[in-house]
């Protein structure tokens, strides 16, 4: 059993960016965030999130499981050519162990529920960031490695 985890427990660097074309979606997560020290950024569809994320380093991506302009899995793919890591919660309002599984088989981080509750928002993209932080951290221990080799 993980424990609770709560947005203080992380460092301030968390950022994340929330996709979606619903403004109720923005209100609740701008209302979830604003009680932690985390940075949230907002996009209503798929070619402001990849603006976004040229710009900015994002370690966790909220993302509706369908917009107007794609789904999910394009951005995940277009982030992934980018060289752009970070991990995908999708959110949705019905999520069975189907739908789980293949937001896992396609590369998500996990399913966030909807509506949103804070304690979930929480410890979802606390591990989520915790997996991000754990792979950007081994990758730069190989890059330091390779470099001390050659």
């Amino acid at each position: 059993m993980l424990p609770k985890l709560q947005p203080d427990v992380c460092p301030i660097g968390i950022s994340v960016l929330a996709v979606s074309p619903y403004p109720e979606d923005h209100r609740r997560l701008t209302e979830i965030f604003q009680h932690s020290r985390w940075q949230i950024r907002i996009a209503t569809n798929l070619g402001q999130a990849v603006a976004i994320l040229r710009e900015s380093q994002v370690s966790v991506v909220i993302c509706e499981h369908t917009m107007p302009d794609g789904d999910w899995r394009a951005l995940c793919r277009q982030t992934a050519e980018l060289g752009i890591p970070c991990r995908f919660l999708v959110a949705r309002r019905h999520a069975d162990e189907q739908v789980w599984a293949e937001i896992l088989d396609a590369g998500g981080y996990d399913c966030l529920s909807k509506p949103f509750r804070a304690d979930e928002v929480y410890r979802l993209v606390s591990l989520a960031w915790r997996s991000w932080n754990d792979e950007r951290n081994r990758s730069q221990q190989s890059r330091s490695a390779s470099a001390t080799q050659t």
